[in-house]
């Protein structure tokens, strides 16, 4: 989990409901490199279930943080990144990541 990725999702402003739990949802699951480290064939059935909606309303939250540039896809398919400067993230980043079993470690 990175502590600072959370700071730094929680001060973006003109989100709404949707979109920024999907955003604190990607922060809790960040790396040192503001990439997030849930496999992408389990990212919209995670975020589902931690924000309790539908893929399709997740896929449209993570559709509006994208065109706001607040995310974006890695290529090939690879997941998504915060776009966040690592740097400036004041608290420094910590890991957490999602095996396949769906289960947190640390």
């Amino acid at each position: 989990m990175s502590a600072a990725a959370i700071v730094w999702a929680w001060e973006r402003r003109g989100l709404g409901l949707l979109p920024r739990l999907v955003l604190l949802a990607l922060a809790d699951f960040t790396n040192s490199k503001c990439d997030v480290t849930v496999p992408v064939v389990d990212l919209y059935k995670v975020l589902s279930q931690m924000t309790e909606r539908s893929a399709a309303e997740v896929e449209s939250a993570l559709q509006e943080l994208a065109d706001r540039a607040l995310i974006e896809a890695a290529p090939e398919g690879r997941g998504y990144s915060l776009l966040a400067d690592p740097r400036r993230l004041s608290y420094g980043c910590g890991t957490r990541t999602i095996n396949q079993r769906g289960k947190n470690e640390h």
